[in-house]
C-alpha cells in the first residue's frame, strides 16, 4: 500500500496542466501544516500536511484572512494552493463570512463554503483531474501571489 505522502508526491508529478481558466476565485496559499489549536473557529491546527482529511482542509483554508470582504464578495469561489498546485475549491456562501472576535485573529475573516464536486465546470477548470500548477503570473502580467500575501485574486 502507497503511503500518503509518497501518493501525494505522485499527484504533483501528474498535475502538468497550469491553471488558465478566466472564472474568478480567491486562491489561498498554505504553509506546511503548524499544531495550533484554535477554538474560534475550531480547528486543530492550520496549513497542508500530505493525507489532510477534506475537514482540516477546509477549516484550514477558510480562515482566518487579511481580506477586504467588499473585494472577496466579487468572487464566486475559495481554491487551496499548496507548493503552487490547486487542492481543493469551495463555493462561498457570501452571507455567511464572519469576522474574528478574538485578539489574536483581530480584523481577520473566515468564509463559509460548500465543496464543489469532481465533474463540475469550476472543479474542472480549478483542480481538474491532479491539480493545476499556479502560475508564477496571471494572465495580465501581474505576479499571482503578490509580496508574500497567501491570497491571490484569480485571474
Amino acid at each position: 500500500m502507497q503511503s500518503s505522502s509518497s501518493r501525494c508526491d505522485r499527484r504533483e508529478q501528474l498535475a502538468t496542466s497550469i491553471l488558465t481558466t478566466t472564472q474568478k476565485a480567491l486562491l489561498i496559499r498554505l504553509g506546511p501544516w503548524v499544531d495550533q489549536p484554535d477554538e474560534e473557529l475550531p480547528r486543530s491546527g492550520h496549513g497542508y500536511r500530505p493525507g489532510i482529511c477534506d475537514s482540516a482542509l477546509y477549516d484550514s483554508t477558510r480562515g482566518w484572512w487579511r481580506i477586504s470582504l467588499k473585494v472577496a464578495l466579487a468572487y464566486p469561489y475559495a481554491v487551496c494552493v499548496y507548493e503552487d498546485l490547486t487542492r481543493a475549491i469551495w463555493e462561498i456562501e457570501h452571507d455567511r463570512w464572519r469576522r474574528s472576535t478574538s485578539r489574536k485573529h483581530a480584523g481577520r475573516l473566515c468564509f463559509e463554503g460548500r465543496r464543489v464536486q469532481a465533474g463540475q465546470q469550476a472543479y474542472v477548470e480549478f483542480i481538474g483531474q491532479h491539480g493545476r500548477k499556479v502560475p508564477a503570473t496571471r494572465p495580465d502580467g501581474r505576479a499571482t501571489f503578490g509580496a508574500g500575501s497567501p491570497i491571490a485574486y484569480w485571474p
